[in-house]
């Protein structure tokens, strides 16, 4: 028949997860290249892998940097573990992390924004990574979580936030 109709059978379609951490209120100390942007550094997204050693796809990396007084935009890493790094990695917000030779090797990897990815916006600034970065479980350890997802959020530049500003990740992956 020529009605002109056109059936779609099996679409295809991409999974996608987000994390948005909830805004981070920081702190006025001067933050120094390797600190904890979030508490307690190491942030663990369970059951986040379809299944057991799964991986994914950074597709999109997105800082706000919102102040009322100022407009910073140093660089800011996001650290992505293919097993839980070690208790050296926990630090308090502001506070320096410890990235032992163990924690080096477990690191799947690392998505950066820099100052020159920044961009003024209405009191504040943004930055966007766009990309494919891969990152996965690796655990073997039976009973461990297979399907956790293990990440830190650091400050690379030396960096002062004034009272009422904050900061927000979000994330947007695309599962394998």
């Amino acid at each position: 028949m020529g009605c002109g109709c056109r059936e779609i059978v099996g679409a295809l379609c991409e999974k996608h997860v987000i994390i948005a951490p909830t805004a981070v209120d920081p702190t006025t100390t001067t933050y120094t290249a390797g600190d904890a942007i979030i508490v307690s550094s190491v942030q663990a997204e369970y059951d986040f892998f379809d299944t057991a050693n799964g991986s994914a796809n950074l597709v999109e990396f997105t800082v706000l940097v919102s102040n009322p007084t100022a407009t910073p935009k140093k660089g800011i890493e996001v650290v992505f573990f293919s097993k839980a790094p070690s208790s050296a990695m926990t630090a308090a917000i502001n506070g320096a992390v410890t990235l032992a030779t163990p924690d080096i090797e477990l690191i799947s990897n690392r998505v950066q924004v820099v100052t020159a990815d920044f961009v003024d916006c209405f009191k504040g600034s943004i930055a966007r990574k766009t990309g494919s970065f891969a990152v996965q479980n690796k655990e073997l350890t039976d009973g461990a979580n297979k399907t956790t997802l293990w990440y830190a959020i650091l400050a690379t530049e030396a960096q002062t936030y004034t009272t009422g500003g904050f900061i927000s990740v979000v994330m947007d992956f695309r599962l394998n």
